[in-house]
This record gives structure tokens, C-alpha cells and sequence, in this order.
């Protein structure tokens, strides 16, 4: 465990000679700083105190309780006043700062200590509600902008289903077989569009609160790979979804569930922004610890101002135009791949394609050793 570090700074050397051995010999690291420079605040944000420990005659000048209060309030670094008894009240009210103690002098150890230990936790304490409140005010915004955008993707499909069956219900009776069913056919989209959107927004949640529950087994990966292509084949009969596989497949205990769905939002997507006569790739390979998933697409790419952002709720490359989307498939994966302990790389390039490269380990290998990143092709020839 690191020791904690302080610094102390005070125009009275006196005070630095008598507080810096004792700091020193309980076990704490400890800097000195005689006065204020032009390069103090640089000092200070470099050495990354844990407590600053500040002397009276140091805070005497303006400039300087400006620099104290720019430490305690943008920095949030707590504060210790070095001073007498009688000026706590005074040094409080005259400086605007809001110490977490106070060191009085002649110092005793037995004195010191408690003083110490008591600020750095009521700091650590302030630190944690600050956080919470971030935390807080995180999933307040998330869940403004969920309802605004779920406001908007539902406004869509809502006016058509209810255009629709507003005309059936006044001129039904006067329409031709023909005109029903592409009103019939608009209701049965927008439904169809609602559910989707519904579905993929409890499976973020349910992913986001971890409440979908891991199934390991093992699994037969060349089974498991035959079975997908055959749904895609199934769900999009006119795209050509080419599969290679790395022989030789043996078993690996994943979660069929989470995987296929996994790989089923990567293939997805890699369809949906492709051209239509385009073909999609599909590679498996298996090394001792991993089993590595590789999607090949030769579609529009992913702007690179979009990249940083493309697992974000809801957001959207700025060059999909008028394609149809929500903005939920790659934030679903994140929350399930999270969920496996798998890990996901991306590259692309601007009209020529992407390469989602998928990675889970075959027996409960830690995430942090995880390599498949060095598996990525280096380059796609179309």
C-alpha cells in the first residue's frame, strides 16, 4: 500500500523543521514548500498531495488564498490550517476557505495523528458523495435523453399505425383489396418496428443491471457456426453470408444465449449498412485460451469522428443518411460482452468496410489476458 502523501506549506521555516520529521517518522510521505512561486500550483498538481497542510503566515496574502481556494474547490484537495487555537474562527471566516481540520502548535504526535486520519477520511467521504452525485446526475441525463429519443423512434411507427387505421376505420368499406393490404401492411410494420425497439431496449437494461444470468456449457463451435449462418440465411435470404472456420473446432463453455445474440447485432449491423450484393465474412478461429470471431464487411465504414462514440446509447454515424436504425445494436453488445467478460476491436475505413473482431475466453480466462486483438486481419481486400 502506497503511504500517504502530504505537503506542507508555510512562509515559517521554523514550522516546516518542527512538522516534517514528526509527519515523517509516522509513517507518512511528506513534501515542503517555503512560499508561493509562479510554478506553486504546478508543484502542488505534480506531487498529487492527499493532504495539504497549510500555515497561517502562507495564507496572509490574497494572492495566496486564492491559489488555496482554486486547490480546494477545482482540485477538491483537502485542506489542513497550521495554526493557532485562538485564529481557527478568524482564518475561516477571513479566507472563504472551508479547511477538513486544523494542526495547533506546540504538535504532539498523539495529537497529530486523529487530526490527520480524521480529514483524510472525512475527504475520502466528500469524494465519494461527489461522486455519487455524478453518478447521479449520469443517469439522470441518460434517462432524459432514453425518453427523448425513445419519444422519437416511437413517433414514426405511431402516426403510421394510427394514419392507417384511421383510414380503414372511415373508408374501409370504400377500399380495394389492394389498398387494405398496404394499409394492413403499414400497421403490421409499425408494430413490428415498436416491438423491436421495445425488445432491444429491455435487453440493454437487463444487460446494463447485469439481471441476464450467465449459462455456461460447452458448446460445439462449428455446430454453433453452421446454425447461425443458417438463421441469417433464414432472416435475410438474399444476403451472402460466407463462413470460414479454422479447423480444428473443438468444444468451448460459453453462453450460447448471450453469444448468438452478440454476434447477431455485429452481423446485423454489417448487413444493414452494406450493399445488398455485397457479402458478408464470418471467421472463426480457435487459439489454447480464446475463441476469436471475425465480421468482414464492405459497407459505408464508420466516420472516424463517430469512433469514439459508436458504443454510445442511441448514437448513430453521421454518414448512415437515411438507413434505418436506432442507435441501440453496439451499445447492446458492449453491455453483453461486458457481461462474458469478452472484448470487442474495431477498424474501418470510409466507403470501403469494418472489421469487428470478437474475443471470449474457452475456460474462464481472465479478461485482462485477453490477445485477440493481435489476431486482427491487418488488411481486407474487397
Amino acid at each position: 500500500m502506497n503511504p500517504v502523501k502530504l505537503m506542507i506549506i508555510d512562509a515559517d521555516q521554523q514550522i516546516l523543521h518542527k512538522l516534517e520529521p514528526l509527519l515523517s517518522e509516522m509513517g507518512y510521505q511528506v513534501a515542503c514548500l517555503v512560499d508561493r512561486r509562479e510554478d506553486t500550483l504546478e508543484q502542488i498538481l505534480h506531487y498529487t498531495p492527499d493532504l495539504l497542510l497549510v500555515g497561517k503566515s502562507f495564507i496572509s496574502s490574497s494572492q495566496n488564498q486564492t491559489l488555496i481556494l482554486t486547490l480546494a474547490h477545482d482540485y477538491h484537495l483537502p485542506i489542513i490550517f497550521v495554526t493557532d487555537s485562538i485564529e481557527q474562527t478568524t482564518l475561516h471566516h477571513t479566507t472563504g476557505i472551508n479547511p477538513v481540520g486544523y494542526l495547533t502548535h506546540p504538535f504532539e504526535k498523539t495529537e497529530i495523528f486523529p487530526i490527520i486520519e480524521i480529514a483524510l477520511a472525512r475527504s475520502q467521504a466528500q469524494l465519494e458523495v461527489r461522486k455519487a452525485l455524478a453518478k447521479e446526475q449520469e443517469l439522470n441525463e441518460l434517462k432524459s435523453r432514453l425518453i427523448t429519443m425513445i419519444s422519437h423512434y416511437f413517433r414514426t411507427p405511431l402516426s403510421t399505425i394510427v394514419f392507417s387505421a384511421g383510414l380503414l376505420n372511415s373508408y374501409g368499406y370504400q377500399c380495394s383489396e389492394d389498398k387494405l393490404k398496404v394499409h394492413l401492411d403499414r400497421i403490421q410494420s409499425g408494430a413490428k418496428s415498436l416491438t423491436d425497439l421495445l425488445d432491444k431496449i429491455l435487453v440493454f437494461s437487463k444487460a446494463e443491471s447485469r439481471e441476464i444470468p450467465l449459462q455456461i456449457k460447452p458448446i460445439n463451435i462449428h455446430q454453433f457456426c453452421l446454425e447461425l449462418q443458417e438463421e441469417i440465411k433464414t432472416l435475410y435470404p438474399l444476403v451472402n453470408l460466407k463462413l470460414t472456420l479454422a479447423h480444428p473446432m473443438t468444444e468451448a463453455n460459453l453462453d450460447p444465449k448471450i453469444i448468438k445474440q452478440i454476434l447477431l447485432y455485429v452481423l446485423v449491423n454489417s448487413i444493414q449498412y452494406s450493399h445488398p450484393e455485397t457479402p458478408i465474412y464470418l471467421s472463426v478461429k480457435q487459439t489454447k485460451n480464446q475463441v476469436i470471431f471475425n465480421i468482414i464487411d464492405h459497407g459505408i465504414g464508420i466516420p472516424v469522428e463517430d469512433r469514439s462514440q459508436i458504443f454510445d446509447l442511441f448514437h448513430r454515424g453521421s454518414n448512415v443518411g437515411s438507413i434505418p436504425g436506432t442507435g441501440l445494436g453496439l451499445s447492446i453488445v458492449q453491455q453483453l460482452l461486458e457481461l462474458h467478460q469478452g472484448s470487442i476491436f474495431l477498424q474501418s475505413e470510409l466507403n470501403v468496410g469494418t472489421t469487428v473482431t470478437l474475443c471470449f475466453a474457452k475456460n474462464g480466462l481472465p479478461k485482462m489476458l485477453c490477445q485477440c486483438h493481435e489476431l486482427i486481419p491487418k488488411k481486407t481486400v474487397v
